[in-house]
């Protein structure tokens, strides 16, 4: 069972799919419904729109065929490392002055994590190079070749 939705505007298909693990994090597929319509998704698509999107999606029951995803992160403070670099008064209350962003004069960081990849890997095509009669015609399958965005996506409790 996913989260999923169709939208108009970007004419695309939304999947939210929870990820291994457990944790608050899911990945979110958005792929155009016609093949040429990945550049009205790329140009069109902003955080409102992927914010609706999360908004409307409903719980269905589907089979779905994805890339291999793999996805690390990790929540390393950099804190420490930041400050031995020179940036020690960003740390602290009263002594950031951040005033380009806020007139708090307290406004400070006071943690900062970092460290996070996505790797996408196609499924491998065999050839046997035995020539057209090696492999049988393939079946029609609703496998989607296009281009699609894929991003992660946190989970709300």
């Amino acid at each position: 069972r996913v989260r999923y939705a169709r939208h108009d505007y970007l004419n695309c298909s939304a999947v939210e799919v929870p990820l291994a693990g457990g944790g608050l994090v899911s990945l979110l597929a958005l792929t155009p419904n016609a093949h040429d319509d990945m550049g009205l998704l790329e140009t069109r698509l902003s955080a409102q729109l992927i914010s609706d999107i999360l908004a409307n999606m409903q719980v269905r029951r589907a089979n779905i065929k994805l890339p291999r995803i793999k996805i690390e992160h990790s929540h390393e403070n950099l804190t420490v490392a930041l400050a031995s670099m020179g940036l020690a008064s960003l740390f602290g209350p009263g002594r950031a002055q951040l005033f380009d962003m806020s007139d708090v004069p307290w406004l400070h960081v006071t943690n900062v994590v970092h460290k996070s990849s996505l790797d996408i890997k196609a499924p491998r095509v065999a050839s046997s190079g035995a020539g057209p009669a090696a492999a049988p015609p393939p079946k029609p399958s609703n496998r989607r070749r296009e281009p699609a965005f894929v991003g992660p996506s946190e989970e709300t409790i």
